[in-house]
């Protein structure tokens, strides 16, 4: 018999500069002192206690009594200083006067950072302290700041120690690394952004920052051929909006949103290649930012003195009709007109529009994005109005009612007002194309709704079938990505009514399907299929056994239709039958006539059954069923039967067929 292997001893290399690596097995029982106690022993090192484990590869990570459990069969391991001794070194050669040596410690940091057991060590001996006061001094330059830069990243980033305790000192230097996009090396500027974008978001050092950092510098950065430049000067301006007021948010977006930025944006990031998931996260993050500056609007009721938006009112159906009364007719005819026009505008309440815009979302930015339709887009805007005012039918579009929906719907799909995820990363690039993204989204949007009501040739009572179906069209649009507003235009067309219509049908078969294969779904069939089976089995033979009232055909020279009345016996072997009128339900022993069910031979349907020679309406003789008997002559006999209706029918011929033995078709399986 074999022996039971120990899983505790796993099998590793260990290497060290300069010798021959070694194969051991590591006992996870053993201490691991006691285990580099063993390497050193072989390799003649008496210090002992200044060595370490360390894993091999980019992250080189110190092996402790916590991280061991990770260490598997074919691991490799090196064995080098322990994060004590290489934290002395360290910071020995960087407070040397040796050049080189102190650039080889700051690249040696640079790495050693990321491991949390050297970052501890590291700090807790006042090497954070030593790393700020350099960066402070500016007298480090090029890749030994680029490194010493990182370093501090890299060590801020294990949470030891509070981005709270940084001084305007130090965040000014950064920032001048920031605000230099000229000669700087691209580790520094990397380091600098990410130092800023920290400091921002885990400080209460907003202000100083703001006041440091230039906008313009920052956009220069996003022109990086660089991409984790790019990416954390997006960052950057992401926190910068985050932590920003309502005030000063406004006015960055209005930096964001001018043709330069925007221009920027999608020359050097959009069309710069393929957008990674950290880039694509923080472009989800300014788009969400940028939407959530509607909110306010989309949470604001209109007010009867509400001047401006009134003036808008008044503008809106000014360039739909073209009519200026204010100073020609009386005030009741100007009342009227103006009533019938806000009418043929598609308002619910004509005689006082306001409150069309009460409800909350979408608030006033349905006005909004009415005012700019008709505004930016006069022709498309006054065809919309035309042509849905003077039908003569019930199939006109209501321009009002269906702009204040359809921006309540755009608010849902875009998600307006909720904040920004730290795993999202669905953006669409075109609304990095236009200043007044989410206006023109909503004017194309207004354009495909009427559109559909016309496909749908949809009246009032449709409204929101209409309204299911534009949300569908967007949203399929939108998944495609489109890179601007015009291929947006262009995909919306290729989805018609007709084709979603199309496309819910295919997916709801697909669905089907797939449920119907799906394997929890064949097993819990295969698994209750028996006892459902059985169940219908039982409730036909009980519906046998209750009996049924038949008319039967006489075969006279004057054939009329008389009663009999069909029973099963509770043992279910014997059918009872006999004459009756046609309101008696005979008991069983009132029965005469009898028939083992041993003796049916068959059960047949349609035209082979016997009465449906005698019968001449179609629908009748869908009902009509026989029973084979089984006879010593050699014609058979036959028991004929008419049922009333479909359901009678259903449940004889499924209860003699289960008497038979025949599966019951009920249930299809």
């Amino acid at each position: 018999m074999p022996a039971v292997r120990d899983s505790s001893i796993v099998k590793i290399a260990v290497q060290m500069n300069n010798q021959t690596p070694r194969l051991i097995e590591f006992n996870q029982k053993q201490p691991l002192n006691c285990i580099i106690q063993e390497l050193c022993n072989h390799w003649s090192i008496e210090d002992a206690e200044n060595y370490a484990l360390q894993t091999d590869g980019p992250q080189n990570n110190y092996v402790t009594e916590k991280s061991r459990v990770d260490i598997r069969n074919g691991c490799i391991l090196q064995l080098t200083l322990s994060a004590a001794k290489m934290t002395t070194e360290i910071l020995a050669k960087i407070n040397g006067d040796v050049e080189a040596d102190r650039a080889a410690a700051l690249e040696k940091l640079s790495h050693l950072s990321t491991d949390n057991t050297f970052a501890e060590e590291f700090i807790n001996k006042q090497g954070l302290k030593l790393v700020t006061t350099l960066i402070e001094s500016g007298k480090l330059q090029g890749v030994s700041l680029a490194h010493l830069l990182a370093s501090f990243v890299e060590l801020m980033d294990h949470g030891i120690v509070s981005w709270i305790v940084l001084e305007a000192p130090f965040i000014c230097k950064v920032a001048s690394y920031v605000n230099d996009v000229s000669n700087q090396d691209n580790g520094v500027k990397q380091s600098a952004l990410s130092i800023l974008e920290n400091v921002i978001l885990n400080s209460d050092k907003y202000p100083l920052v703001e006041k440091e950092v230039t906008i313009p510098n920052l956009t220069r950065h996003l022109q990086s051929p660089v991409a984790i430049i790019r990416q954390n000067g997006m960052a950057l301006i992401n926190a910068l909006f985050i932590k920003a007021d309502e005030l000063k948010r406004k006015s960055l977006a209005a930096t964001l949103s001018s043709k330069q930025v925007r221009h920027t944006i999608e020359s050097h990031i959009l069309q710069g290649g393929a957008v990674d998931s950290d880039m694509a996260h923080q472009l989800y993050v300014q788009q969400t930012l940028l939407f959530n500056l509607l909110e306010p609007r989309m949470h604001t009721k209109m007010e009867p003195q509400d001047q401006d938006a009134l003036n808008k009112i008044k503008e809106m159906r000014r360039i739909a009709f073209d009519t200026d009364l204010e100073n020609k007719d009386s005030t009741n005819k100007k009342n009227s007109t103006f009533n019938k026009e806000y009418k043929k505008l598609g308002f619910k309440c004509d005689i006082n529009p306001v409150l069309d815009f009460t409800e909350t979302p979408p608030g006033l930015l349905a006005l909004d994005c009415m005012y700019y339709f008709a505004r930016n887009q006069v022709d498309n805007y006054m065809k919309i109005v035309l042509e849905n005012s003077c039908r003569p039918d019930e199939h006109e579009c209501p321009f009002g009612r269906t702009s204040i929906e359809l921006t309540k719907l755009i608010c849902n799909i875009l998600q307006i007002g909720e904040q920004p995820s730290e795993q999202g990363q669905t953006y669409h690039p075109m609304f990095f194309t236009h200043d007044h993204p989410f206006e023109e989204f909503f004017c194309i949007c207004i354009v495909l709704l009427n559109k559909t009501w016309k496909e749908m040739r949809a009246t009032a009572e449709d409204f929101v079938k209409v309204m299911s179906v534009v949300r569908e069209q967007i949203k399929r649009a939108l998944d495609t990505q489109p890179a601007n507003m015009e291929k947006f235009k262009l995909q919306l067309q290729a989805l018609t009514y007709s084709d979603i219509t199309q496309l819910w049908q295919q997916e709801q078969i697909n669905r089907e399907e797939w449920e119907s294969h799906a394997r929890p779904v064949v097993e819990l069939k295969e698994q209750i299929l028996p006892e459902i089976m059985d169940l219908i089995k039982q409730q036909r033979l009980g519906f046998l056994v209750e009996g049924t009232r038949f008319t039967k055909q006489s075969k006279g020279q004057r054939s009329k239709f008389k009663f009999w009345y069909v029973r099963l016996s509770p043992n279910h072997k014997v059918l009872h039958y006999g004459d009756c009128d046609e309101k008696s339900a005979p008991a069983l022993e009132e029965l005469p006539n009898k028939l083992a069910v041993v003796d049916i031979k068959d059960l047949v349907t349609g035209k082979d059954c016997r009465p449906n020679k005698d019968i001449k309406k179609k629908a009748a003789s869908q009902l009509a069923f026989s029973l084979i008997l089984e006879s010593q002559s050699v014609e058979p006999t036959t028991l004929d039967f008419l049922a009333p209706d479909e359901l009678v029918f259903d449940y004889w011929t499924d209860g003699v067929n289960s008497l038979l033995g025949t599966r019951v078709v009920g249930i299809q399986t």
